[in-house]
């Protein structure tokens, strides 16, 4: 009897394989995953240095910007043109920081403006020689009566303007291109004659 009672009782299938799920507090889920910020770019601190011409804090920048405008090759401004950057006095200025340097240059800027940038024809601030020539324009006395060279017309000023103890005494327009020893207002240079006995 127990032989039959077995052959036809049911069998009992397998349960299925559960995975179990974790009840462990401090499993993440997308919810409780905490997202980073990410990090902004670091901005470089505004470098500042001084106007050479002012002595006011300026942008290291524009300096370097000025600078390289007015050290242009090839480039030229009159007194209508105009550019980004600006005109034919900011052109002037550039010049000046541009050689703020040199001797020459350090001796002219402790002059007063007196009157304003004005040309005959467009002008370079290229070289050291011409950003000087400008400001001693810009800063000189005008001669009377005028430099053999500029009462021909020669030079790019209007006007032939000397700047007292700069440029050895030539004026603006012959300084220009570095042409100031055809100026009649250049001092000429000293020479000493020594013997053969002062040789050592």
């Amino acid at each position: 009897m127990d032989s039959e009672a077995d052959s036809t009782s049911p069998s009992v299938q397998p349960q299925s394989e559960i995975p179990e799920v974790s009840t462990n507090p401090t499993t993440a889920t997308p919810e409780s995953i905490a997202v980073e910020p990410s990090n902004p770019p670091e901005i470089p601190a505004a470098r500042f240095t001084t106007n050479p011409l002012t002595g006011a804090a300026m942008l290291e920048e524009k300096l370097e910007e000025l600078t390289a405008w007015a050290t242009l090759p090839n480039y030229q401004l009159d007194n209508d043109s105009e550019c980004a950057l600006g005109g034919l006095t900011e052109y002037a200025e550039a010049g000046a920081m541009a050689f703020h340097t040199t001797n020459q240059m350090k001796s002219l800027l402790r002059l007063p403006v007196k009157r304003k940038i004005d040309v005959k024809r467009a002008i370079t601030v290229n070289r050291q020689q011409n950003a000087q020539a400008v400001q001693a324009f810009m800063r000189g006395d005008a001669a009377n009566p005028a430099c053999i060279s500029c009462s021909k017309g020669s030079g790019p000023f209007p006007i032939c303007v000397t700047a007292a103890g700069c440029l050895r005494g030539a004026c603006a327009s012959c300084h220009y291109g570095g042409e100031g020893s055809r100026c009649s207002f250049r001092k000429p240079r000293k020479f000493y004659l020594i013997s053969a006995g002062d040789v050592y």
